[in-house]
């Protein structure tokens, strides 16, 4: 990854009105950042004006507020707004107005619009909101890439990919698959069988969990379907039909039998 965490691309310095942000640093610290992840830069920009709104709420304003930070990576320029919503009886200070207050804002207000005040932004926000965009972006790129992995891999759940060990932990082993990551929990391993960092094995596409926020790949090294396929890209005849495998018993390090059936 791009060393965004380490540039100081968030500094801010005065402009004319506003701060304006030194682009020649964050303009091309997240164009490649986008590339490298084979992501839209739109995804990585709109993190970033997600980043800095949550930063000045937190830190400028009022929990509660509806922020929204508008960052032009043309011109550097970035301006915060707190917006309300225009109702004929207040009943949340930090988000509603009524419309007579409203037309002080914007003379077009009426009771089902919303209106928005630009908002002072500090000499040092840049170094408060640096962090915060940081995390906010690498949230930001694991759910894309989750998307990804359920948009490109959905259709191969029960086949086996060649993937790479990536990191080993106690309770599972995450997987590189090249533009996603799988996970193997412990219970989907082969007892005994050793995994190291690099190493680059083939794993049973078990199933992908999208019922929460990030989906979830899970592989297997350890179901007999994964010998099932192995068979079928190793035996012309199990792959073309002639020859049916009928079952298979497998003990995962130990034994596997299979049962095979032809015309």
């Amino acid at each position: 990854m791009p060393s965004f965490e380490k540039s100081p691309a968030f500094s801010l310095k005065k402009g004319n009105n506003m701060k304006s942000l030194k682009l020649d640093q964050i303009s091309e610290a997240l164009k490649a950042l986008a590339q490298e992840r084979n992501l839209p830069e739109e995804t990585i920009f709109s993190a970033v004006e997600n980043a800095f709104a949550a930063a000045w709420r937190r830190d400028c304003g009022e929990r509660g507020q509806n922020v929204t930070a508008n960052f032009n990576i043309n011109s550097g320029d970035l301006e915060i707004f707190v917006n309300y919503d225009v109702v004929e009886e207040v009943e949340d200070e930090l988000t509603q107005l009524t419309e007579e207050d409203a037309k002080k804002i914007d003379k077009n207000a009426k009771v089902g619009s919303s209106v928005r005040t630009a908002q002072e932004v500090p000499d040092d926000f840049g170094r408060i909101a640096a962090q915060t965009a940081k995390q906010a972006i690498i949230q930001s790129l694991k759910e894309s890439e989750s998307k990804i992995m359920v948009g490109e891999y959905k259709d191969r759940v029960g086949t086996v990919i060649a993937a790479s060990i990536q990191r080993v932990e106690s309770r599972f082993i995450k997987v590189d698959l090249g533009r996603a990551s799988a996970l193997m929990p412990r219970e989907e391993q082969v007892p005994g069988e050793r995994y190291n960092m690099g190493e680059r094995l083939k794993f049973y596409i078990k199933a992908i969990d999208d019922e929460g926020r990030i989906p979830t790949m899970i592989v297997s090294r350890s179901c007999p379907e994964l010998v099932i396929e192995l068979f079928k890209q190793e035996v012309p005849e199990i792959n073309d039909g002639a020859v049916q495998i009928k079952g298979i018993a497998r003990a995962a390090g130990l034994r596997t039998k299979v049962s095979v059936f032809t015309d």
